[in-house]
């Protein structure tokens, strides 16, 4: 069994079941023909191109519902580039007041080490739009 057809399995299976999301070991429950790595390989390539949705362990393509009870979290993307990898959320302290600011590991190196809230407004203000990882089309 190819990969391609690997995901178009997963893919046909999530979306026979839209309002859920279902751990790597419940999708490969229904593929006897799939090893669980197999079946977490994919996930992962599915979810890293954009095409499917992640909730803690869990994957599907998002179109609403609810998570074991719990509503689900929605993608953080960093404030400057739009990139959903490796975020941290800045100020360290308790010193916001409206909430943090994720920002990602390339845009991070360009700020001060610990900016406080204020500081952070205004170098995200002045960051370039020509950063090398940016997006053209963002901010």
């Amino acid at each position: 069994m190819t990969q391609k057809s690997q995901s178009e399995q997963i893919m046909a299976f999530l979306n026979d079941h839209p309002n859920e999301f279902l751990s790597c070991a419940e999708i490969s429950h229904f593929f006897s023909n799939m090893a669980t790595k197999s079946v977490s390989a994919v996930l992962s390539k599915l979810f890293t191109q954009g095409i499917i949705k992640r909730n803690g362990n869990a994957y599907g393509i998002g179109q609403g519902g609810w998570f074991y009870g719990h509503e689900p979290t929605p993608t953080k993307k960093c404030a400057v580039c739009d990139t959903v990898k490796k975020l941290y959320s800045f100020p360290k302290d308790s010193s916001c007041k409206d909430g943090r600011t994720d920002i990602c590991r390339l845009c991070t190196n360009q700020l001060p080490k610990n900016p406080t809230q204020d500081l952070l407004v205004d170098l995200l203000a002045a960051m370039p739009a020509t950063l090398p990882h940016r997006k053209a089309n963002s901010i």
